[in-house]
């Protein structure tokens, strides 16, 4: 069995608090409406000042929004655009692993060099000077 549960005024309003700049004002003063035909005069004044008193706030919350997307679109920087916007969208680390791509090293044979002989020049006419600029 399904059961239906009516909401407050006060639920209404907790949920336009939530997204004051895109919430439609009209199902809250109809809720509102609704709840103080019920109430007696005292508890209607006491309601319904309460209830102002929130959706004063969520109108200023409208106001600050809007007034920011004015300054935004007037500023010379252009709109400030938070980076919490493009958490999902944006790499900011990557691990790119290319050890499948690198050939293994090939090893190096060296063959063994057999005795040097080295000739001494002893007589006076078989020098050679190097001479350096």
């Amino acid at each position: 069995m399904t059961t239906y549960h009516q909401l407050t005024i006060w639920d209404v309003l907790d949920e336009l608090s939530e997204s004051p700049a895109t919430s439609s004002l009209v199902p809250m003063w109809e809720c509102l409406d609704a709840e103080l035909e019920k109430l007696p005069l005292e508890a209607q004044l006491s309601t319904a000042a309460l209830a102002f008193s929130q959706i004063a706030d969520i109108l200023k919350a409208r106001a600050e929004v809007l007034l920011q997307d004015t300054r935004d679109r007037n500023s010379l920087l252009r709109p400030i655009i938070s980076t919490d916007l493009f958490a999902g969208l944006v790499r900011t680390t990557m691990h790119l692993d290319l050890d499948d791509l690198i050939e293994p090293e090939t090893p190096q044979t060296f063959k063994p060099h057999g005795p040097h002989q080295f000739s001494h020049f002893t007589e006076s006419g078989d020098s050679v000077a190097i001479r350096f600029s």
